[in-house]
């Protein structure tokens, strides 16, 4: 049975006092009267009291979120005011001259925040936002509410370098830098795998995971997912899905994992596996909304597990 509870728990409180005791913070108010009155994040439906006069069989629909309701804290700031924060996705790829290179730009709590991206050292942006700003026709960008990954067909050996995807606010810019290496054509490839993803995420978001594998004279034959040992499939009925991209020029297949909706039973170790057996793992939690809340709104680091990797 779903319950509900009108005050925060001891261990959240602890860890409230202990941000303000490492930053030496000083508290001066600890209640709030107005607190959660604007929130409408779920239909809750009240039976209503005799002395209403309603009539028999109605119900009452709330139409904004009551103080004791347990998602209302995590919802009672907006989601735009969390910092925005990058995925962890590759930052040196490589890929052979007349492929299509991908390069990977992750995005949490975008909000109303612009993306640019450009290389360096030009400070003329390739893109910015949805819009192309450099007019060539090999480069276009492949966009949504979380993946904002430049593209570039037909790739050739002057588009090496270091490319820049970019958050611009009114405060702060945020950049994470990719190198994209382009090799000739003939050239010998490693055998060599890598996950990465999302480490940490509240329940009821999504878990994106990216496998990329090599192989030495083309690419592995397909991939395998494992979450603590047991075989993920596609499962449209528990929000699971993969997806494969095969690149024989570049000997490399990407497989992703995308879990949405997810539960605290999503917490684990994943692991992908290549029909050579070369695999890596990763660890990923999953917070309940209030503890995840808590750390994003104190600017806490969310990568806190740290990877293995198997030869």
């Amino acid at each position: 049975m779903q319950s509900d509870n009108p005050t925060v728990g001891k261990g959240t409180m602890r860890m409230f006092l202990a941000f303000v005791s490492i930053n030496n913070w000083v508290v001066k108010n600890k209640d709030i009267k107005f607190v959660f009155l604007k929130t409408d994040k779920r239909d809750v439906f009240i039976k209503p009291a005799k002395e209403s006069e309603t009539d028999k069989g109605v119900v009452w629909k709330k139409r904004y979120s009551l103080y004791g309701l347990k998602d209302v804290a995590q919802h009672y700031l907006p989601r735009r005011l969390l910092p925005p924060r990058f995925h962890s996705t590759p930052t040196n790829v490589t890929y052979e001259k007349g492929s299509l290179a991908i390069l990977y730009c992750s995005i949490d709590n975008l909000g109303t925040k612009t993306v640019t991206w450009r290389k360096h050292p030009y400070n003329v942006p390739i893109t910015v936002g949805r819009e192309q700003f450099v007019k060539i026709n090999r480069f276009y960008l492949s966009a949504n509410n979380v993946q904002w990954n430049l593209l570039i067909k037909n790739v050739q050996t002057f588009d090496a370098g270091t490319y820049e995807c970019q958050i611009s606010s009114t405060t702060k810019i945020l950049r994470r830098n990719i190198t994209l290496n382009v090799i000739e054509n003939g050239r010998s490839f490693k055998q060599e795998i890598e996950i990465t993803g999302t480490r940490v995420v509240e329940k009821g978001e999504s878990i994106f995971l990216m496998c990329n594998a090599s192989g030495m004279t083309s690419p592995p034959d397909g991939i395998d997912w494992f979450k603590d040992g047991n075989l993920l499939t596609t499962r449209q009925w528990d929000d699971t899905r993969i997806e494969k991209q095969i690149s024989y020029s570049a000997n490399v297949i990407v497989s992703t994992l995308t879990i949405r909706n997810t539960q605290m039973s999503d917490t684990g170790t994943y692991v992908c596996r290549t029909s050579e057996l070369l695999t890596d793992t990763f660890q990923v939690n999953v917070l309940n909304g209030e503890l995840y809340f808590l750390l994003s709104i104190f600017g806490v680091e969310l990568n806190l597990f740290h990877r293995t990797r198997e030869a």
